[in-house]
């Protein structure tokens, strides 16, 4: 049957314009089986008393409401309405294109069925729930093609009522080609909404003047679980986006990402400032941030805003891009903001094939420890593969620059702890091929061995670049391994600290450059050496895992104490000061080339020691041989028991040189 309704339609408890329909029920439930419903410009009214429902498994339809200036184009419940396989469809209204659910005894549940091209000249452009009231959509409703014309979600807007939109694993409920003005293409929540298998594709936010949210916007409590997102756009969060001053936060399951994009933040910005957001067992695929703007955040997947706190746990990031940084996860600039009450902990994850055309392949880091303690980056048992960026070809972790925003007057620094995480084949056009850092970084092996390999940067083998404070830290019976090695600038913002703590074994191997580096722990070295100062505690152990050289710059090896196995080269144009150190004997020998400086001072040396360079000892035992062919100076040491100075070049004694009974000099 088809239903023309006159200029004031009511559906109330006291009368009905529906009194010849078919099956009204006598507890005042009135069912309409209908196939059309013209509404022509008017509207159904259900008061807070009254319930109504519409059966339409035969293709019914409400169309047609024309009413741009009122609340609800097609339908104002303040009772019960539930629709079943109904198809709402190019109706207008102000808020709700085609129904306004509104009070606390409003109840619409939707059990399939299509709103398809219904607009809303403010917000909501298929459906308004406000004032209380609640919304149940279930399997086989879609929502396509409606629109917010003004302001915010383009099929659904929810201000304050709770929203349950469940859908089955065969039969989603589906949001496609929804679009809002402002925020939340699809959906703007500001309440409480539970979304349970539902797809989200082509969704827009369509202004360009700070839009956020391609599909969702969110400012109340969402909870997402078995959905899809792909294909959304906006200008900031071409997914979802988490206001700041939301109370409850978005927490995410069992969900995909796909081919979202925007601006800035491919899929999914989180600024929570009152909750943690937590996304669990989450796919980003491909999803691109194409803004190449300098001051833009980038953020290919995911960006934790200034106060934003989340838990990533059993996720993966694969392919994501950045025009800008940050190909995978991006964090609030210092230049912004101070971040002092933003967190991020990454669980068993992986990041693969993301990639920022500047700064951090997989992560782009601002967040730093406030006085709390709880303010940084941690990430643990996950695994970095295959990122590229210009620096840090899985992670940049920054410090505060002039003109950033102070916390507490201080600048800011980044921080970030590594737990048991690995860094396999990243590059890095430019520096630090896994990680470059001008804070401070951790990298822990405390349950699991660690290894950085196959990384390079600038077509070279290299794992990190380091300008700030890296302390590596190996648990018992556990090792950390970087096969490319740690460089860094001569001179930096920061101070090029390397730390080596735990009794683990640390291992460097390729290139050590540029560092300052505290060993407190085992340190196995298979790299050479430029501007490296090597400050050995007591306690603690250096192996020479092959023959090293240093090779430029002044370098420095303080408390070495042990065989020396293998060769200690210092290259020409280097130079290197050795302090408190004790090398017992073994097959390693002191080799100075011609052109290279070697210092020795307060030492104790059981290996030969060739100089073809300049040689300076001072108050120094030596109890092997010292072949000299450049210029060697001595002054107040030691040669005992079988030692030998062996000269042909220039060698000038001061101070009380002293050869014990056996020591002899050969000169020619």
């Amino acid at each position: 049957i088809g239903l023309g309704i006159p200029a004031e339609p009511l559906f109330r408890s006291s009368y009905s314009f529906f009194t010849d329909a078919e099956n009204i029920a006598s507890d005042g439930v009135t069912t309409l089986n209908a196939r059309t419903i013209n509404i022509d410009g008017s509207r159904i009214i259900i008061d807070s008393d009254a319930e109504l429902v519409v059966n339409a498994d035969e293709g019914a339809t409400i169309s047609n409401a024309s009413n741009g200036t009122v609340d609800g184009g097609a339908v104002e419940n303040n009772g019960a309405l539930t629709l079943n396989n109904t198809t709402v469809s190019g109706n207008t209204g102000r808020w709700g294109g085609a129904i306004e659910n509104y009070g606390s005894h409003a109840s619409l549940i939707i059990n399939g069925g299509t709103f398809s091209g219904n607009t809303a000249t403010i917000g909501g452009g298929a459906i308004d729930n406000d004032g209380g009231a609640s919304l149940t959509i279930n399997a086989g409703t879609t929502f396509t093609g409606n629109t917010a014309e003004a302001r915010l979600g383009g099929a659904i807007s929810n201000w304050e009522g709770t929203v349950d939109i469940i859908g089955t694993a065969a039969d989603k409920v589906i949001f496609s080609q929804n679009s809002s003005l402002l925020d939340g293409g699809a959906i703007y929540n500001s309440d409480e909404m539970n979304i349970e298998y539902a797809e989200f594709s082509s969704n827009s936010a369509t202004g360009d003047n700070e839009v956020y949210g391609g599909a969702i916007a969110n400012g109340g409590v969402l909870s997402i679980n078995n959905s899809v997102f792909e294909g959304n756009s906006a200008e900031f969060a071409g997914a979802i986006y988490d206001y700041v001053n939301s109370d409850g936060g978005v927490n995410i399951r069992n969900t995909l990402f796909q081919s979202n994009t925007a601006n800035e933040i491919g899929a999914v910005g989180l600024y929570t400032r009152n909750a943690i957001s937590v996304l669990d067992n989450v796919e980003f695929n491909s999803n691109e941030a194409i803004s190449a703007a300098e001051d833009s955040d980038g953020a290919g997947a995911v960006f934790i805003g200034a106060e934003g706190q989340a838990e990533i746990k059993n996720s993966n990031f694969v392919e994501n891009i950045s025009a800008a940084g940050a190909g995978a996860i991006g964090t609030r600039g210092f230049r912004l903001g101070d971040n002092h009450g933003a967190s991020l902990d990454i669980t068993n994850s992986t990041f693969t094939g993301n990639t920022a055309a500047t700064d951090g392949g997989a992560i782009n880091n601002y967040l730093y420890d406030d006085k709390a303690g709880d303010g940084y980056v941690l990430v643990s048992g996950s695994t970095f593969t295959s990122n590229a960026a210009s620096n840090g070809g899985a992670v940049y972790n920054h410090i505060g620059q002039d003109g950033d925003v102070l916390y507490n007057g201080e600048q800011q620094v980044g921080k970030m702890y590594f737990v048991d995480t690995n860094f396999i084949n990243n590059i890095a056009s430019a520096n630090g091929g896994a990680i470059y850092n001008e804070g401070e970084v951790t990298i822990a092996a405390n349950e699991a061995d660690v290894t950085f390999s196959g990384n390079t940067a600038n077509g070279e083998a290299n794992d990190i670049y380091n300008i700030g404070t890296l302390t590596l830290n190996a648990a018992s019976g556990h090792s950390i391994s970087l096969a490319g090695g740690i460089t860094g600038a001569s001179e930096s913002i920061a101070s090029n600290i390397v730390n080596i703590t735990g009794a683990g074994n640390v291992s460097v191997d390729n290139t050590l450059i540029n560092q300052t580096v505290n060993n407190s722990g085992n340190l196995s070295l298979n790299a050479d050496l430029t501007g490296t100062t090597i400050t050995n505690a007591e306690g603690s152990t250096i192996t020479l895992a092959r023959d090293i050289a240093f090779e430029g710059g002044e370098n420095t090896l303080d408390g070495y104490n042990g065989e020396l196995t293998n060769d200690i080269t210092v290259a020409d144009g280097a130079a290197l000061t050795i302090n408190n150190a004790t090398f017992a004997s073994g097959d390693g020998d002191l080799v100075n080339e011609q052109g290279g400086v070697l210092r020795i001072n307060d030492s104790l040396v059981g290996v030969n020691v060739t100089n073809h360079g300049t040689l300076i000892s001072d108050p120094t035992t030596y109890s092997n041989t010292v072949t000299n062919t450049g210029i060697a100076s001595f002054d107040d040491d030691t040669f005992t028991g079988t030692a030998e100075l062996a000269n042909t070049g220039t060698v000038s004694l001061a101070n009380g040189v002293t050869f014990e009974s056996g020591a002899t000099i050969a000169r020619s």
